[in-house]
């Protein structure tokens, strides 16, 4: 039941920071993949895969390369949740 759903930005929050645990997150909405070192392709992979697991929704490959950064997942998952962050 989506109401009784965490709201979303921590869960995304919770994401960057399963994936990045080393990474200096202090601002972690300012993330983007050009800033964090770690964010390579194979680390995006399993990013967005574990962004798919905590949603339990998919993204398709081809949107892959438009989600660069924290903001642009997090405006992604609104759409696919259809709710605002």
């Amino acid at each position: 039941m989506a109401g009784t759903q965490p709201p979303m930005r921590p869960r995304l929050q919770g994401c960057f920071r399963a994936v990045f645990p080393d990474a200096r997150l202090d601002a972690v909405e300012e993330v983007t993949m050009d800033r964090l070192t770690e964010w390579d392709s194979v680390n995006q992979a399993i990013l967005l895969a574990t962004i798919e697991d905590e949603f339990g929704i998919a993204i398709a490959p081809e949107r892959y390369a438009d989600l660069r950064s924290f903001l642009t997942i997090e405006e992604h998952l609104a759409k696919e949740c259809g709710r605002g962050a």
